[in-house]
């Protein structure tokens, strides 16, 4: 098939990594960032129309298969609905959207346009968290007892100055922008979250307006219950980014500080992990560098007609039980306002 044509819109750090991408495998025809400095900086190093502004874009009626989203979190759902109306596949940045509502008007522009969308959740390339996949598929480690995920990250007040960064409307929350991935394998593990109960909190004055602290219990509709742990207010750096499974074959710990190394396996099974780079935007870091295999995916996908890894339904799944969180949250704390 023909070069796949690519249109980038959000020119940020993670709009970096996906431009460099696109590059290596397809080609960028267009990128698209409201600030302008920052999309004629991008349209200069990758050789690619540069627009101000979505609406600028679209009226240009540019021949695109595929538009990548990575703005900020309250825009995706809007942004997606106008690019699959102008008849383009869609690649939208965690989280889909903010809200289940969202994703269902996504499904409807979707359906009515008769294009795709392709949800990031690059942590289901993890060589470990595959490998529990599919020890769980086949039964192999019996019943689950419970489950525990741990993210104790560092995010700086510069990450939160003059940023959409935690900003209610436009972020969303820590579970969002931070835990999207983790609750992801959740989701893909146990399906859908029945219930959920935790406490959030602002501890930090950090220039937030959401929490950056939080501890949830979830119960999943098969009975599995487990425990999310996390902060943004580890100092110097991310400490851990773990996710812990008790079975009836023993105890399984990926840890490290972002699910990249196997701290214990005490069941029978082996499990590996292929070495990844730690995402770098240069005043903090973020999980496993997995976009590659993301892209190399894809193409397969346009060159053979098999199915994409993921889906908008497993991510509205995902969302719901964030909402479900939120909803269920009492936040402590309150004289400092979230």
């Amino acid at each position: 098939m023909s070069e796949l044509r690519f249109v980038l819109i959000g020119c940020g750090r993670i709009g970096e990594r996906h431009a460099l991408l696109i590059q290596q495998y397809a080609k960028l025809i267009a990128v698209v960032d409201i600030i302008a400095d920052r999309a004629i900086q991008f349209s200069n190093i990758f050789q690619a129309k540069n627009f101000d502004s979505l609406q600028a874009f679209l009226a240009e009626k540019l021949d695109i298969d595929i538009a990548v989203i990575c703005t900020p979190n309250g825009l995706h759902a809007t942004q997606a609905i106008q690019c699959l109306e102008q008849g383009m596949d869609v690649i939208v940045e965690k989280p889909v959207a903010l809200f289940k509502r969202d994703i269902d008007a996504i499904v409807v522009a979707m359906v009515k346009s008769g294009r795709q969308v392709f949800p990031i959740m690059q942590n289901r390339f993890n060589t470990a968290i595959k490998g529990i996949k599919t020890l769980l598929q086949e039964g192999q480690l019996g019943t689950i007892y419970s489950f525990q995920i741990n993210c104790f990250w560092n995010r700086p007040p510069a990450y939160y100055t003059n940023s959409w960064h935690g900003d209610k409307q436009l972020d969303g929350g820590i579970l969002y922008t931070q835990l999207s991935h983790f609750i992801d394998i959740l989701t893909w593990f146990f399906g859908d979250c029945e219930d959920a109960k935790g406490f959030i909190s602002k501890q930090s004055d950090k220039e937030l307006d959401v929490e950056d602290t939080g501890v949830f219990i979830l119960n999943y509709t098969n009975g599995i219950i487990g425990s999310v742990n996390y902060t943004v207010n580890t100092e110097p750096s991310n400490i851990e980014g773990s996710f812990m499974l008790t079975t009836e074959k023993g105890f399984i710990k990926i840890g490290g500080t972002f699910l990249n190394r196997i701290e214990i396996n005490t069941t029978p099974f082996e499990l590996d992990i292929q070495e990844k780079k730690e995402n770098n935007y240069d005043n903090y870091k973020g999980s496993g560098a997995y976009h590659d295999e993301v892209y190399k995916h894809l193409l397969k996908i346009y060159q053979s007609n098999e199915p994409y890894y993921t889906s908008l339904q497993e991510a509205e799944a995902t969302i719901r039980t964030i909402e479900k969180m939120y909803l269920s949250a009492i936040i402590c704390n309150p004289l400092k306002k979230i």
